[in-house]
């Protein structure tokens, strides 16, 4: 206690700060430095959260001189974290972890709600048993998040999901597939020519391989309930297995 009394009350020669106030301002810095590091590295939410409060203890000390602004500017931080760590448990809750797509829970929940007039498509990764029998599961998560962040780039406002494994959900609103055929096209085509990164370990050496989906699509029925859509864009998948893989097909 008397060392904190004498840091209190100890002025710098010629200065404004105490002792106190200047250890202070070096330990925000730091703290302000480590988090802005942290959020350029991951810009997650709590990372994010942490950084504005950093700054909002910044404006506190350096602006604040009313214990009623203090006050509330305090309050206002804990909101921010309050926020920011509700929208990292949403994150949690609907963010698949390994390919940070929309979770298996996230399709769930858009299935509450479906329009009239909607597409899904069921993607699969092929031969993927056999990719993970030879280079490992760690390669295959590796692959997995790759193949994911591609199909996260479909366009027509499709919306993908992990839906277990290596398949994967697209979810099309108020589309036809003449308004989407192309687009998955393109998809198919651009995970076909990503270039995978492996290390064999039989031959203990670095080389690319080529990684391709297979597709299988549904549009919606009036007298069809969503789940007996899913299953026939699932059949639709298998179709697109058995005829040679890498494609795609549309049940009629």
């Amino acid at each position: 206690m008397d060392i904190i009394f004498f840091l209190n009350e100890a002025v710098l020669e010629g200065q404004h700060y105490t002792w106190s106030s200047v250890l202070l301002i070096l330990i925000i810095v730091g703290c302000l430095l480590s988090g802005i590091i942290h959020w350029w590295q991951s810009a997650n939410a709590l990372c994010t959260s942490i950084f504005i409060t950093q700054v909002a203890l910044l404006i506190v000390f350096y602006i604040v001189n009313v214990k009623e602004q203090a006050s509330l500017l305090m309050s206002g931080t804990l909101l921010i974290w309050v926020l920011y760590l509700l929208i990292e448990s949403h994150k949690m809750a609907y963010i698949d972890d390994l390919t940070q797509i929309n979770s298996r829970r996230a399709l769930n929940e858009k299935l509450l709600a479906l329009p009239k007039n909607y597409i899904v498509v069921m993607a699969d990764i092929d031969h993927f048993k056999k990719f993970n029998d030879t280079y490992g599961h760690d390669m295959g998560d590796s692959v997995l998040y790759r193949v994911a962040q591609e199909l996260a780039k479909v366009e027509q406002g499709g919306k993908v999901f992990r839906y277990g494994g290596e398949e994967f959900t697209i979810l099309f609103f108020n589309k036809q597939w003449s308004d989407i055929e192309d687009s998955l096209e393109h998809l198919r085509e651009s995970v076909q020519n990503m270039k995978v990164s492996v290390f064999d370990v039989k031959k203990g050496t670095q080389k690319n391989v080529q990684v391709t989906v297979s597709m299988g699509a549904c549009e919606s029925q009036s007298s069809t309930d969503s789940e007996q859509i899913f299953k026939f864009a699932d059949d639709a998948l298998y179709k697109a297995k058995r005829n040679g893989r890498n494609r795609i097909e549309l049940k009629k």
